[in-house]
């Protein structure tokens, strides 16, 4: 086996620094911002480290200032750092028919946090089918109201992104300068945005475990707390510490948020509700919002750290702990 220069402990971080750099260096180029001016470079290295990293921040308005090579930019970042960019590099081995050898094989289990090396490169191809299968379900349906709004092309390109954007947990849309605010009376795209996050910030482990003892469940007729025994243990353990986080943070912004006319107090109760549950999704893995959070009482923006710092499950899009 061939001696590796360098060891996949230090060709993650590696590859990171040489992302963020790459793509720091295309959006500082004038053809990158809409008004066709340099940007500094601070700027650039910061919006392509917060797309790689999925985190939702920004100090450019990302459907404003960045031009459609800009915001093409930017979510081939998000991709990336959704993926995995040992990940990416290793399926375009795959493709590219390069011999795969178990160093390969190793740097891809460290970097998916595996443990292991058998199935590898077979979990790999299930993640790539299944992240493309969920991101353009997320476009088709977000298409539906995008593109009546924004006509066929920008429709098109608006609901690619925000479907790989939301599946990647990175929070930064393309629509306008207040993220969800204008469409949060839109159930389909509140409700979509949302199932994207959730999927992402599930794990690629609880999918395929999630996916098999259900499909064994419904053949051989097992109820669905049969079907619930059966999953793994971290399975288990991720669906209900997700369940859980989520309706006691939607609780907890609902009964802080109720009364506060900047936020939801102007509301009516569904919108209320609905709402809540959003930020309760959205605080946990995201960097969308459906109203002013600055505008959030001190008890909301404490369940809201909460939420963050846990962030979502292993071997998925999400950060946190």
């Amino acid at each position: 086996m061939k001696k590796r220069l360098f060891t996949s402990v230090q060709m993650i971080p590696i590859s990171f620094f040489v992302a963020i750099m790459v793509g720091a260096l295309f959006l500082m180029l004038p053809f990158s911002s809409a008004s066709g001016k340099w940007t500094p470079f601070v700027d650039a290295l910061f919006s392509a480290a917060t797309s790689i990293c999925v985190t939702g921040l920004t100090v450019c308005d990302t459907g404003t200032y960045w031009s459609l090579f800009g915001q093409i930019v930017i979510l081939i970042l998000i991709q990336l750092g959704g993926l995995g960019i040992i990940t990416v590099a290793s399926m375009f081995m795959l493709t590219t028919q390069k011999k795969f050898t178990l160093a390969d094989r190793m740097m891809v289990a460290d970097a998916l946090n595996l443990g292991k090396t058998t199935g590898v490169l077979r979990f790999m191809i299930s993640l790539f089918k299944g992240t493309f299968a969920v991101e353009l379900f997320g476009a088709l349906v977000y298409a539906t109201v995008f593109i009546p709004k924004y006509g066929v092309a920008r429709g098109i390109w608006v609901s690619i992104f925000n479907a790989v954007s939301a599946f990647c947990n990175a929070g930064m849309d393309i629509m306008c300068c207040d993220s969800m605010v204008g469409v949060r009376d839109n159930p389909l795209v509140m409700g979509v945005t949302m199932a994207l996050i959730i999927m992402g910030g599930l794990g690629y482990v609880v999918w395929f475990d999630f996916c098999d003892k259900l499909k064994n469940g419904v053949i051989k007729k097992f109820s669905p707390v049969q079907i619930f025994k059966r999953f793994n243990e971290h399975t288990k353990l991720v669906i209900c510490l997700t369940l859980f986080l989520l309706f006691a943070g939607t609780i907890i912004i609902f009964a802080a948020e109720f009364n506060n006319p900047k936020t939801i107090g102007k509301m009516g109760i569904l919108d209320k509700l609905a709402n809540s549950f959003f930020e309760s999704v959205t605080f946990r893995t995201a960097g969308f919002y459906s109203f002013p959070q600055e505008s959030m009482t001190d008890i909301s923006c404490i369940a809201a750290y909460i939420l963050m710092f846990i962030g979502g499950s292993p071997i998925g899009t999400a950060g946190g702990v």
